[in-house]
């Protein structure tokens, strides 16, 4: 048989909580009161249980956070989300509207470009993956 601790570590239980069962309400609820305690740029905000650094907080086009992953800087989350909202208005348009599937976003730290895949959960979470390892969240 297979010792109880390598039969643990190779199926580690999910720190994240089950999304499939997270209704858009509780959601909002949850990201109201990460915006109460951690609305600060540069502060640790979590989403779906997973540690970011909140990058930009309210700045228009639907969207209340802007949010970044252990292997992505501040600066290239502002470049992705400036490439996505070119030609909106902050203040009438949601970026949900029109936010392209893909879209290249050159990296300030790297000045490489790198291909970014976006979509919106039934949470309206936008979750933008791509690069090497580069996450940025959207609410």
């Amino acid at each position: 048989g297979i010792p109880a601790e390598e039969d643990q570590n190779s199926s580690p239980e999910p720190e994240q909580p089950d999304q499939a069962e997270q209704t858009p309400e509780d959601f909002r609820a949850l990201m109201a009161e990460e915006m109460r305690n951690n609305g600060n740029v540069g502060d640790t905000f979590t989403i779906d249980g997973q540690p970011t650094e909140l990058c930009i907080h309210g700045d228009g086009f639907g969207l209340n956070v802007v949010t970044t992953g252990a292997n992505t800087s501040c600066g290239f989350a502002s470049e992705l989300l400036e490439a996505a909202t070119t030609d909106l208005n902050p203040t009438e348009q949601s970026i949900r509207d029109t936010l392209p599937q893909a879209f290249e976003v050159t990296s300030p730290v790297t000045n490489q470009t790198y291909t970014m895949d976006c979509s919106t959960d039934a949470r309206n979470l936008i979750t933008c993956t791509g690069g090497d390892n580069a996450v940025v969240y959207m609410y």
